[in-house]
């Protein structure tokens, strides 16, 4: 009973010394008062050398991998016993199971005695061990993009949606952030992107889960279109398609809730409500991205909703199929109506995505209407109702670190005419990834065919070097 004695009440001095108390209005316990002579005495012999580490037990260490970007915040007890000069107190997580092993920091006595002696903790300690003493797991993300236009047509232009207007260099994107976890039910992210001389917000958000409906809150993706919401270092080709760049609202502000169900054929849904969306007055330039970021306006509220599933099995967060096997298929459908003070915007689209044996085909159907309002409060960007449609295709093979990929797409941006806007663009691309796809090398060729009108000079030759963490 002494040394039990003993043992709890130097525990409880660590826990006052360093875990906050429970509740603000409740005044911190003090420490029991043991004499150094009894201490000494009575407590019991403890290693000298630390135990053999055996590293995080998790599925991506165990292969070789690393918690890197695009594998999710770290997780278990590991990443918890890697904060704190002395982890006696984080421990108690892990000593809640009597089956459960954790390691100490070299010269923890204290966490080593514990660890030895797991019968001498009190019960009402191994209860809290469960419950206090969990932390935060963040996890660093960075993606930088690096492009060089070989080959530029006499016509080409930016305006016009082509990647280059002159030969030369260009940095595409270079987005810090991180990401993380508290808790089981609380994520959250924020990224910035460094591209363009700016320091501009890509994201910022919370989400909430219970059971399986997730809200997220915050500067984020809007959920529409699958190419959309893709990452950009997860395609085949260097670049999203022109047509969704031109016609898919990307990030605002704003309210999503989700909910996925693995064992009903992967269906997964979406709903939110966002600040409104502006599109630019130049077809190619598509939406402005967080006009509300500051607050609302004129733009009135947006809505958008999202329905997919993935029968046949997960397709992956990539377009490219890096895992072979057998066939996978994946489809979903989107809309948005977002109610400005000057045009009423909607828009719908729906998609297929295969992938079988390293062989992976994307096909997107996107159709929007722009309306202008009788008596607008601000200058409208329309004159007068448009509507606009676009047909994306892609096929693609990739062998061990190689992707070979080609895309089509048909483009009418106003369907009561036939200009030289509408046209047709042919992509194709060649990746080399290397092990676990940290950086990339691209080159692709774009094809531009103006269908009504004089054909253009605009063909573009580029290159990309990407770093993904």
């Amino acid at each position: 009973m002494r040394v039990l004695f003993v043992v709890t009440a130097a525990l409880v001095t660590a826990m006052a010394a360093t875990a906050p108390p429970l509740h603000a209005d409740e005044p911190a316990a003090e420490p029991a008062v043991v004499p150094a002579e009894a201490t000494a005495a009575t407590a019991p012999a403890l290693p000298s050398e630390p135990p053999e580490s055996k590293g995080c037990a998790c599925s991506d260490c165990k292969s070789g991998g690393s918690h890197g970007a695009g594998h999710g915040p770290s997780s278990g007890a590991a990443a918890t016993r890697a904060s704190g000069p002395s982890n006696a107190v984080a421990n108690l997580s892990d000593m809640a199971s009597d089956d459960s092993e954790f390691e100490c920091h070299p010269g923890d006595e204290m966490c080593r005695g514990l660890r030895d002696h797991p019968e001498k903790m009190p019960g009402w300690m191994r209860k809290m061990a469960g419950k206090s003493f969990s932390l935060a797991q963040i996890e660093p993300h960075t993606l930088i993009q690096t492009q060089w236009a070989a080959m530029v047509g006499k016509d080409a232009s930016i305006d016009h949606g082509d990647r280059a207007e002159r030969a030369g260099f260009a940095l595409r994107r270079a987005r810090f952030g991180a990401s993380g976890t508290y808790g089981r039910r609380t994520e959250f992210g924020a990224y910035l992107d460094l591209a363009g001389g700016a320091n501009l917000l890509s994201e910022a958000w919370v989400a909430f889960s219970a059971r399986h409906t997730t809200a997220t809150i915050g500067a984020n993706r809007t959920p529409y279109a699958r190419s959309s919401l893709v990452s950009s270092a997860r395609m085949a080709m260097v670049e999203r398609p022109h047509a969704i760049v031109a016609m898919a609202p990307f990030r605002q502000v704003g309210v999503t809730l989700s909910g996925s169900y693995p064992e009903l054929a992967g269906l997964a849904w979406f709903a939110g409500a966002y600040n409104g969306f502006e599109r630019d007055k130049n077809f190619y330039n598509g939406f402005k991205e967080f006009s509300g970021l500051a607050g609302n306006r004129y733009a009135g509220l947006a809505y958008v909703a999202r329905l997919s599933a993935e029968p046949m099995g997960s397709l992956g967060a990539e377009v490219y199929d890096t895992k072979g096997g057998g066939l996978r298929v994946g489809v979903g459908a989107g809309y948005y109506r977002s109610g400005g003070s000057t045009t009423t915007l909607a828009g719908y689209n729906a998609d297929l995505h295969l992938k079988l044996e390293g062989v992976h085909v994307l096909a997107e159907y996107l159709a929007d209407s722009a309306d202008p309002k009788e008596t607008p409060t601000e200058p409208a960007t329309i004159n007068a109702s448009v509507s606009r449609t676009a047909l994306i295709g892609e096929v693609g093979y990739t062998l061990k670190r190689g992707t070979l990929a080609l895309r089509y797409q048909k483009i009418d941006p106003d369907t009561a005419r036939s200009d030289s806007q509408d046209e047709q663009i042919m992509s194709v691309a060649l990746s080399y990834q290397t092990p676990k796809e940290r950086a990339r090398l691209q080159l692709q060729f774009d094809h531009r065919q103006e269908t009504n009108g004089p054909a253009l000079e605009n063909d573009v030759v580029f290159a990309q070097l990407q770093l993904f963490l």
